[in-house]
């Protein structure tokens, strides 16, 4: 594609020719590996069977419906199902978005599957039932463009033409909105629209199935995504089990299979090298963890058991430092780390029978042990300090609006809901004291700790929050400075993931301020990714936060191309710091200026 040519052109030109002659061979390698995978897999898919595990029977005792707490958001429930029904999406938090095919030719198998998945997709589509009307989960409902189901995973674009941005599909096919229909259906009275819900959750499953063959299209490209929407099928299929849903054998072997499927494939994929792994790769453990949760104990997914135990416990050390903060240089990106990590300690908590809804650290020491525990606790510890006087996180770095799950809609800095699971999980009133709770938060308390635990934990709260000191993140080089309800979040530090800066601004002494709870200075934002890397890259650039740019400048030098790369030039620092009673002091620098022909050392 013309995007991806620029892209390389421009990569290529900044390189010596023997890099480029190294790098151009790698690359042939690959492609050429590339193209061996997927000629074996084709000559293979007709004699390979996908084994049926057995689902774990637990799966009806996970949750905790009480009648009263879930009446109490009800309508918001139900409105939102009917939105789902009617297959009107809202994602990443914006103006919702129909997707469905409106014509039958436009759905039609046999024109968007490649002919050797076409009678196994025949087979799990004529499942479908009702008036159902097919989704389209290849297509980016915001530009229109649409990637090919009969494309190998490994050949699949991001930089399209257009303004195409593959997140949009990618946020679908998480299909995060199951577990809230899931929700409404406990919440309905009426058994004809409780058939309803589960209609449309058993069609969705068997869409998807049925047109997205494992390794081909779009939603195949990434296993983070494979293992976000693994883990959000579960949770589903767990919340209507325990709101009394039955399913049919037919239904469950297919979900069961392509769960396998799932699975099989994170680890063929895992999104990680001998250097490097990131938030993409504790998504990849998180969601194998589920998986095997989901199957009763057998040789191999016992295997995928203790793989993702153990690789929980080694990347919560990676991926946060010793001050509790995240390595990928972003606020919400430490959000979105902290779910992947405590969700998954949570589920394969309440599997254990030991589980009550108020022993959830003693368990988690059981099953994980005290130092995966007690990192634990430091990162959110870590997170009750970075949240301003609103509950919300400031917004630095990059911010692509992700959760690991969405039961209610909320704002991916929106810390509120994560902080109370901690502080009911570990006991932890101060955590959660002075922030205000709202009907949907006590659902979803209720849900994973049983209603009681829930309501005594809400009484006992402190309405009015003690006043927290400023603290100092010296490993992230975060500056948190507060004064009664005003607040002020400093950026010195290192660019983050071990160098490579996927996630980093050009933000180095850079401010977010409120004052009286209102913000007063903000952080400009991400806007999007791949789908207009000028666009991008501006949002990333000095000029576009609160900081000194010098003779028009970059802080670290933006490489065209390099959408997820951002060399630490600057080598930001805290210089000093005092925290007093009366007066906080931080003083910061970063060289990134001393490159130029009449150096400047940027010291604020």
């Amino acid at each position: 594609m013309v995007k991806n040519l620029k892209v390389n052109a421009s990569r290529a030109a900044k390189l010596p020719a023997r890099e480029i002659f190294s790098k151009g061979m790698v690359y042939v390698q690959r492609r050429i590996q590339q193209k061996v995978n997927k000629r074996r897999y084709m000559q293979q898919y007709a004699a390979h069977q996908t084994p049926l595990l057995s689902v774990c029977q637990h799966a009806s005792k996970l949750f905790a419906f009480d009648a009263h707490v879930i009446n109490g958001i009800s309508a918001q429930l139900y409105e939102n199902a009917q939105h789902i029904l009617d297959h009107n999406f809202a994602l990443f938090n914006t103006a919702r978005l129909k997707n469905h095919f409106d014509s039958l030719t436009d759905a039609a198998l046999d024109s968007r599957i490649h002919k050797k998945h076409l009678q196994n997709a025949q087979k799990v589509f004529s499942q479908i039932s009702g008036n159902y009307k097919p989704i389209d989960w290849q297509r980016d409902i915001k530009s229109g463009y649409r990637w090919s189901e009969k494309t190998w995973y490994q050949d699949i674009a991001l930089l399209a033409d257009g303004g195409a941005d593959i997140k949009v599909p990618w946020e679908l096919a998480r299909m995060q909105h199951l577990p809230q229909l899931a929700l409404a259906c406990a919440a309905e009275n009426s058994e004809m629209k409780k058939s309803e819900y589960k209609r449309e959750f058993e069609n969705q499953i068997l869409d998807f199935v049925a047109t997205n063959p494992q390794y081909f299209g779009a939603n195949w490209h990434c296993a983070m995504e494979v293992a976000i929407r693994a883990a959000n099928w579960i949770v589903a299929f767990y919340l209507f089990r325990s709101g009394g849903v039955q399913f049919e054998e037919n239904f469950e072997n297919s979900l069961a299979k392509s769960l396998y499927a799932h699975g099989q494939f994170i680890l063929n994929n895992l999104e990680r090298t001998s250097k490097f792994a990131n938030n993409h790769y504790m998504a990849n453990v998180a969601g194998l963890l589920f998986i095997a949760l989901f199957f009763d104990r057998s040789g191999e997914t016992s295997d995928w058991y203790e793989f993702a135990v153990d690789e929980l416990k080694t990347e919560i050390h990676h991926q946060f430092y010793d001050d509790g903060t995240n390595f990928e240089a972003s606020t919400t990106y430490h959000k979105l780390s902290l779910e992947l990590v405590f969700y998954s300690m949570l589920f394969a908590v309440k599997h254990a029978d030991a589980f009550d809804g108020r022993n959830g650290a003693e368990t988690a020491n059981s099953v994980f042990g005290a130092d995966f525990v007690q990192k634990l606790r430091e990162i959110f510890a870590s997170t009750v300090h970075l949240i301003k006087p609103d509950g919300y996180l400031p917004q630095i770095g990059d911010n692509d609006s992700g959760q690991f799950f969405q039961l209610t809609q909320h704002s991916s800095r929106d810390a509120t809901l994560l902080l109370a699971h901690g502080a009911l999980f570990f006991n932890n009133q101060q955590w959660f004291d002075g922030i205000k709770s709202d009907d949907a938060l006590h659902l979803e308390l209720a849900l994973f700790y049983g209603s009681a635990n829930a309501k005594k934990f809400l009484r006992s709260r402190d309405a009015k929050k003690s006043e927290l000191p400023s603290r100092i993140f010296s490993d992230s080089g975060w500056a948190v400075l507060r004064a009664a309800n005003s607040y002020c979040f400093l950026i010195a530090g290192k660019n983050g993931q071990d160098g490579v800066g996927g996630h980093s601004h050009n933000d180095k002494l850079s401010i977010v301020l409120s004052w009286n709870g209102q913000d007063m200075i903000r952080d400009a934002g991400t806007y999007v990714y791949t789908a207009f890397p000028e666009q991008r890259n501006r949002f990333r650039s000095t000029a576009f936060h609160n900081t000194v740019t010098v003779d028009g400048q970059e802080q670290n030098q933006i490489v065209y191309g390099e959408l997820f790369k951002l060399a630490d030039q600057a080598q930001a620092k805290i210089v000093r710091h005092r925290c007093g009673k009366n007066l906080d002091v931080v003083v910061a620098a970063h060289s990134g200026y001393t490159r130029l022909k009449e150096p400047v050392l940027h010291r604020r």
